[in-house]
Order: structure tokens, then sequence, then C-alpha cells
């Protein structure tokens, strides 16, 4: 499954090697909310880092998830769809996340232990473009395999 994610990720990016374009930092940004199994307050930031193909853009993401007797950290990497519906200035989204989450259970007793794993999470979102190039954007990230079952979020991010 692992190996089937990342030629997933692989195989959308060749698009953007082939017509030449250039990814570039489109800006970075501050994201926080909370999550579902685990139990927990989540928050991060991210770097945009511009289309790999029209519509289709490419963010770094690091986050942080504190709480139900356990620390959980990811990073990983966004591919994100615009939807072509919009709805006066907000605009849907839609796409997967792909991590390397780690962490340390916190319990009682010996029985503490640090963890890792790769992580495949959906992700569906509405966002606005705010004065600047800034936008504002609320998501829902569902896990699909070894990840948190729901992150629901708030992402700002800085233009350029």
């Amino acid at each position: 499954m692992r190996r089937l994610a990342v030629l997933t990720v692989l195989a959308l990016a060749l698009p953007a090697v082939s017509e030449g374009r250039s990814l570039g930092f489109r800006g970075a940004g501050l994201r926080a909310g909370v999550s579902i199994a685990p139990n927990q307050v989540a928050f991060g930031g991210h770097l945009d880092l511009g289309e790999v193909v029209p519509g289709a853009s490419l963010l770094a993401v690091a986050e942080a998830g504190l709480g139900d007797n356990r620390i959980l950290g990811s990073v990983g990497g966004d591919l994100l769809f615009r939807l072509p519906a919009g709805w006066e200035g907000w605009s849907p989204y839609a796409g997967g996340e792909l991590a390397f989450l780690f962490g340390r259970l916190d319990l009682p007793g010996p029985d503490n232990e640090g963890f890792s794993d790769l992580g495949l999470m959906g992700i569906v979102g509405i966002r606005r473009e705010l004065r600047g190039g800034n936008r504002l954007a609320t998501e829902i990230k569902f896990g699909i395999v070894d990840a948190p079952d729901i992150k629901l979020l708030v992402v700002w991010t800085l233009a350029r």
C-alpha cells in the first residue's frame, strides 16, 4: 500500500515536470483544529509550493497533535485539486495527504513507547481568497491508512 501511495504522488507530479512548469514558493501559513481518534488539539504550518498542473496545488505540511495520552506529529505533502463550483468567493477543493507519522504514547508505567508510520489521508475543504492573495480555508481530513480518523482544521495562508 505504501508503494502505491508513493507511486501515485510521483505520477501526479510528472505532468508538471514534462510541461516544464516550475513549482515555487507561493506562501506559508498556519493551521489549527481538532482530531478525532485520537482526540487531540492539532496545530501546524505549511508551505504552498505552487501548482503541479493547472488547478492542483502542492503543499508541504507539518502538524502536531496533543491529547488522548499521546503526542503525534506528521510531516508530509498535500495535493489539492480546486473544484469548479464557487459560492460568493468561496471555492471547494479535494485531495489527499501522504505523511510520515511519528509519536509517543504517554501512559503511566513502563508501557510508553514511540512509533512511526506512513499515513494516507483524504481531504475536502473550502477556501476564500482574501486581500493581497492571502487565503482562509476550513478542511476535513479523513484517515485512509494509518492516520487519525478525522481532523477538522482552519487553515490560513499568507501569500508571498
